[in-house]
């Protein structure tokens, strides 16, 4: 896939993540008080629809390899609405996937299943408030071993394709890419609004 393609595919799918992190801001924004159960499942059915729509909208990284950064909302949604929210997700994005069908049915709802992991893992690390920069990159690394377990399943002509053309190491990079642009919004979105409480006071 040419180089400028692969940025489109990849801006077009952070376009629609960001919209699903702006939608949760500014509803975010209208609460004062913490997030209940029914909060939770709405975030995680928002952020779920989300990876929905990328996994019909995915680029074409090698002739006959898509990909799509499904994995990203549903690890970030971990870091708002905990577990509650990632099950939620994991739900309906694998309800979706199974829906669609193909072959990949299998590897595509155990990327989901590992992303959701990731995100279980995202809400304790919010709940013991590591907020600081070299946490959300460890949460970025994490979510993009997922897309390395996910490439280590393919079947083996397609794994050598990958690796021939060295474009293992733009999956995985896009994935990390995408999870700490959105760990990072995440993290200045909750400092804002930390910082608009406190003035105020």
């Amino acid at each position: 896939m040419e180089n400028q393609n692969l940025a489109i595919a990849f801006l077009a799918q952070l376009g629609v993540i960001s919209l699903a992190l702006t939608i949760c801001s500014l509803v975010k924004d209208r609460l004062t008080r913490d997030l209940t159960w029914v909060d939770q499942v709405a975030n995680g059915a928002l952020f779920g629809g989300t990876a929905a729509i990328l996994m019909l909208m995915p680029g074409e990284l090698l002739d006959g390899f898509r990909f799509d950064l499904r994995i990203v909302p549903l690890a970030v949604v971990g870091l708002i609405s905990g577990p509650v929210g990632a099950l939620v997700a994991a739900s309906v994005s694998g309800g979706v996937r199974i829906w669609l069908g193909g072959a990949g049915v299998l590897l595509g709802v155990t990327g989901i299943v590992l992303a959701s992991t990731v995100a279980a893992i995202g809400s304790v690390f919010v709940a013991r408030g590591y907020r600081s920069v070299p946490s959300v990159l460890l949460f970025s690394l994490l979510n993009a071993v997922v897309a390395l377990i996910i490439m280590s399943l393919l079947p083996p002509t397609v794994r050598t394709q990958l690796v021939d053309a060295d474009a293992h190491y733009v999956l995985v990079g896009l994935n990390f890419l995408g999870t700490a642009i959105s760990t990072l919004y995440l993290r200045m979105d909750t400092v804002r609004r930390e910082s608009a409480r406190l003035n105020e006071l």
